[in-house]
Order: C-alpha cells, then sequence, then structure tokens
C-alpha cells in the first residue's frame, strides 16, 4: 500500500520533481510485505489510515502515537533504523522470540530524501533509554548508511542525546563487491547479521 500511495503521490503533486525507487523484486511476492486492501483507501474518514497516504517512516508495529511526543517506551532497550528487505529477515526472527519483540523495536525509513528529520526525531523521542542503530544487508560502504549516520546523529544532538562515535552499524563489512558469490558465504553472513541486530547485549 506504501508503494501505491508513493506513486499516487507523484502524480497528484502539483510540481514535477523525479522519483527515484530502489526496491527489490522479491517483495512482491514475500508473504510478509502485504496490506489489507483497506490500506488502499483515499476516505478520509479512515480513521485506520490517520489521514495520512504515502508513509515516509514506517513505526514499529508494537506502537500507535504518531504524536511528535509520543509515549515513552522505557522497555526497548535497542532501536534498529533499517530501510528495505532487511527488515522483513529480522523481524522474521524477531517474532519468534519474546524477548526480542519487547526489547528490540525496528523503524523503517521509507523515504531516504528529503530525510524525514521530524519522523526520526519523533522516533528517537519514543525511546529514550534505547541504544540507536542503522541496520543494513548491503556492504558498509555500499547501502544508505553513509548517508543516514550524519543525519541521524544531527537529530540525536537536537535532542541532547550522548553521541560519542559514529553511529553503531550493524551489516556486512565494507567490500569492493555487493556480494561475494558465494551462496553459501552469503547465507552466513546475512544469520550473522540477524544475530547481531537481535542481540540487546551490543
Amino acid at each position: 500500500a506504501n508503494y501505491f500511495h508513493l506513486l499516487r503521490r507523484q502524480v497528484h503533486r502539483e510540481f514535477r520533481k523525479p522519483l527515484i525507487v530502489m526496491s527489490p523484486k522479491n517483495l512482491l511476492k514475500n508473504p510478509q510485505c502485504k496490506d489489507s486492501l483497506d490500506n488502499f483507501d483515499d476516505d478520509a474518514e479512515n480513521d485506520r489510515l490517520a489521514q495520512i497516504r504515502f508513509k515516509r517512516l514506517i513505526m514499529d508495529t508494537a506502537v500507535s502515537d504518531r504524536g511528535p511526543f509520543p509515549v515513552e517506551e522505557t522497555e526497548v532497550e535497542k532501536v534498529l533504523f533499517c530501510s528495505g528487505q532487511v527488515y522483513y529477515k529480522v523481524d522474521l526472527k524477531r517474532q519468534q522470540s519474546e524477548e526480542a519483540k519487547k526489547k528490540v523495536h525496528m523503524v523503517r525509513i521509507e523515504q531516504l530524501s528529503p530525510f524525514p528529520y521530524d519522523l526520526v526525531l519523533r522516533e528517537l523521542r519514543r525511546y529514550p533509554r534505547a541504544s540507536i542503530h542503522w541496520l543494513q544487508e548491503e556492504p558498509k560502504n555500499m547501502g544508505a548508511y553513509t548517508y543516514v549516520m550524519p543525519r541521524i546523529e544531527t537529530c540525536m544532538r537536537e535532542l541532547g542525546m550522548k553521541v560519542d562515535s559514529q553511529l553503531p552499524y550493524i551489516g556486512r563489512d565494507s567490500a569492493a563487491v555487493p556480494a561475494t558469490g558465494f551462496a553459501f558465504v552469503h547465507k552466513e553472513e546475512e544469520e550473522e547479521i540477524i544475530k547481531q541486530a537481535l542481540n540487546v547485549e551490543n
């Protein structure tokens, strides 16, 4: 539904601006990546939509407060900001553990540029005691990490949060190529990323 509303927004805008969508084809058939039909609705009276069409940022499924100063989630120990299909891979494992669902929340940034500073600030206010991480499956020197890192850190400083070093990163190490070329190595790396993501000790 978010993809539908993205395209709809692009058509209905009163100005023309290039739209660049980077999304893997396999999400088109992923059973987790689906919506109910009423999420495609354009009815302003539909409370489930909260009068929001394209969501620049998608909150964790365990929360619902969309206000700029949401209720604090003090039991959450780790927040994973991410974008793309890595969410579904990690969330599938997270849903199998009650502890992980309680202590690890995931926030999806659906629009990288222009960066949704207002919504990232809202999510940081929601998790005052949690450690903030960026999660991606691409190598560190690829993907969105180097783009979002200074922007998320700017939001953290705006709220007076401690920023002693670079935004913690969970993903593959820097590499010269996007893939190893060996399926078993790729699988091992993916399992290690999921393990790191759901480990609340780091």
